[in-house]
């Protein structure tokens, strides 16, 4: 009887030969993984963690600013206005307003410092002073007029640092012939023209009188003056001065006469 005594000898070579390439195989995969990461010597990055820039900045490296006129340093510093909240810090040549809230503090003096509205009369109660008129001067005058108070008897050398934290708002009126009439507010430093108070109320309406505007505006005193406007040769005029507003005017558009 045949027995086939080759046939154990070629499973085991078969065997030998799977394993030899299944070895060759591992080590590749080893050696190239080793060479990926030998390029920098990192491990790869996990899911969700960012890599390191270089670029990023401590808390000693970010940067604030703040505006304010520091009568000590005469210096001033524009900025996003962080410390007031305001979306801009007011220049030094802006004029208090009745209703703007202001802030002043004076150097190494913890109780002279005072948040407040300026009174419709333009005074501010001040620590030692009373009341004290700021409305109608600027940042830069209403700081040396509390230091020169201050000077005179209270302090040897104050340094007073005045801040605009909250803007008055102001009203205009616009009546008559046209197409929106009613009150608007303009807020912080905004000006108006007369032109733009018509735009702003939707223009003119088919049967405005454009050449006769009636502006009503109270002086300080109180009394009452109506200045008549020939609005459209300010809007046909060029380089014609436009007519500004006053906070409080009420501006009417009469209808036109056949």
């Amino acid at each position: 009887m045949y027995s086939n005594t080759k046939s154990p000898n070629i499973a085991r070579r078969s065997i030998t030969i799977l394993l030899t390439a299944t070895k060759g195989a591992l080590l590749f995969i080893l050696l190239t993984q080793g060479f990926l990461y030998s390029r920098d010597d990192t491990l790869p990055e996990m899911p969700g963690q960012l890599p390191p820039t270089g670029n990023s900045l401590s808390n000693d490296d970010s940067q604030t600013s703040d505006y304010s006129y520091d009568s000590g340093s005469r210096s001033t510093s524009a900025s996003s206005n962080s410390s007031t909240g305001l979306p801009f810090a007011p220049g030094q040549s802006y004029i208090l307003k009745p209703k703007d809230v202001i802030r002043i503090s004076v150097y190494q003096e913890e109780d002279l410092a005072i948040e407040a509205r300026i009174a419709s009369d333009g005074s501010v109660d001040f620590p030692l002073l009373g009341a004290i008129y700021l409305a109608n001067k600027t940042i830069q005058a209403a700081t040396a007029y509390i230091e020169s108070l201050l000077r005179d008897g209270y302090l040897v050398n104050p340094q007073v640092t005045l801040q605009v934290i909250g803007f008055s708002t102001k009203k205009v009126v616009v009546l008559g012939q046209v197409n929106r009439p009613g009150p608007y507010e303009l807020s912080g430093t905004e000006e108006v023209s007369l032109v733009e108070a018509i735009g702003m109320a939707g223009g003119y309406t088919r049967l405005a009188n454009q050449r006769k505007i009636a502006i009503k505006r109270q002086n300080r005193g109180g009394e009452e003056s109506v200045i008549i406007v020939d609005g459209k040769a300010l809007a046909k005029e060029q380089g014609a001065q436009p007519f500004m507003l006053q906070a409080g005017d009420v501006v009417t558009v009469p209808e036109r006469v056949f």
